[in-house]
């Protein structure tokens, strides 16, 4: 009878620790298996590095979220996110573009998360001339940067050569291309973006040609009664006082005062048979023969 009893004693005993330990192990296992549904909401308490260069990698280290779960807060840093399950996207490391502005952080399947912006750029740190435009100018004559090139300098060590046309919606010149320079003056280059600036010397003389010779006809010298002198096209070499030489398309003309007679778009008659170009002296006079058809 006392066996018996001792037995019974035995069973409910390991029935008993079977019970607790079954108890403890469910608890443990819904501590250790949170669900991801009871999220209620995702906040940042720490940031990660927000301000990167072209080419730099995502650096998510340091970055603590805050997980609100029905107003437990519980804080999860970056070098946790694997083990609870948070996804990154772009991932940590992952190397960034122009095109990447923001990273998105999702919890598991919890269709809970946060999007934390980002900032990557590649401004130019410096800019040079590299081959200078025209330099030389007569009082009058309009600039041209039709063959300047630039030489931007980025954040992340790269550099690239630039021509005029590539450039001009990024820079503001003083004078303005194509304005008429009307006083001793230099070049300044600005990038528009960073207020990064240089300037080109500019060299201003007087035109005060002492001869000229004809280099180009105008692309019209035949013409019918009634059609308007048409002078594009011609060009005219005049040599200076000391003794160098400069050609002068039509379009300078006027900024330069070279006349015409008779005037460019003038009705022509059938008695016009010449046109003659002239400066001031007697000297610079350029004669072009034309044709009139009655």
């Amino acid at each position: 009878m006392k066996q018996t009893i001792n037995h019974l004693d035995f069973k409910f005993s390991t029935l008993l620790l079977a019970l607790v330990f079954g108890v403890f192990f469910t608890s443990c296992d819904k501590d250790d298996d949170v669900s991801t549904s009871d999220i209620d909401r995702v906040s940042m308490k720490t940031l990660p590095q927000l301000d990167y260069v072209l080419g730099n990698a995502l650096n998510l280290s340091g970055m603590v979220i805050t997980l609100d779960k029905g107003g437990d807060l519980i804080d999860v840093p970056f070098e946790s996110f694997q083990s609870e399950g948070i996804i990154t996207e772009p991932e940590n490391g992952e190397i960034l573009d122009l095109t990447d502005e923001s990273v998105t952080i999702s919890v598991s399947d919890s269709g809970k998360g946060l999007i934390q912006a980002i900032n990557v750029t590649n401004e130019v740190v410096a800019m040079e001339i590299k081959e200078a435009p025209r330099t030389d100018y007569f009082y009058g004559e309009k600039l041209d940067l039709t063959d300047m090139v630039l030489t931007f300098s980025y954040e992340n060590g790269d550099s690239e050569d630039l021509s005029y046309a590539e450039v001009q919606n990024d820079i503001e010149t003083v004078p303005v291309n194509g304005e008429a320079i009307s006083s001793d003056t230099d070049l300044t280059i600005t990038h528009v973006t960073t207020g990064i600036t240089v300037v080109q010397e500019l060299n201003l003389s007087r035109f005060f040609p002492v001869s000229a010779v004809l280099v180009t006809p105008p692309t019209k010298t035949e013409y019918a009664v009634g059609e308007p002198l048409d002078l594009s096209g011609i060009v005219i070499r005049y040599t200076m006082s000391d003794s160098s030489e400069v050609n002068i398309g039509f379009e300078d003309f006027d900024a330069l005062k070279i006349g015409s007679t008779p005037e460019n778009g003038t009705i022509l008659t059938a008695d016009v048979v010449v046109v003659k170009i002239k400066h001031l002296r007697p000297t610079t006079l350029v004669s072009i023969p034309i044709t009139v058809t009655p």
